[in-house]
């Protein structure tokens, strides 16, 4: 599969209180995935704020030990945690081209960058950074300085 054509899974929402994971869990327990996608694109924000770096995954949404992919379509991808009390994550597919231009928007291309480094963003103040290994393999590869 070409680079840009690679599938990246961006966190772009988390459930972890009843409110949230009720109605996850009633159309798990029902087998409508169909309508649990269209739930969870009701709680995609991504396209209005910063993406989660921190958890965003190459090779596969199911990162953490207890996950179980429930349900994906084209967009999305909903994960349950039983280790964690039953939560669930929602994913953003994006190609590899699409993290690449919002880690350029986010100002994170200097290269060289660790999972708890300190990067200087445009305005010359300093910003934790929260980074997957995933992503800070893709930053070191492609934005790398010489």
């Amino acid at each position: 599969m070409e680079d840009k054509k690679t599938i990246w899974y961006v966190g772009v929402n988390f459930l972890q209180f009843s409110d949230d994971t009720e109605v996850f869990s009633e159309l798990e327990n029902k087998g409508c995935y169909d309508i649990m996608l269209l739930e969870a694109s009701h709680y995609d924000f991504s396209y209005d704020n910063d993406w989660d770096l921190q958890e965003t995954f190459k090779a596969s949404p199911t990162h953490y030990s207890g996950d179980t992919l429930i349900a994906e379509d084209d967009e999305h991808v909903i994960v349950r945690n039983d280790a964690i009390g039953g939560d669930y994550s929602i994913f953003r597919k994006v190609t590899e081209e699409e993290l690449l231009e919002e880690i350029e928007r986010q100002g994170y291309m200097t290269g060289e960058i660790g999972a708890y480094d300190y990067q200087v963003k445009e305005d010359g103040h300093y910003e934790k950074v929260y980074l997957s290994e995933d992503v800070i393999k893709l930053i070191n590869s492609k934005f790398k300085t010489k």
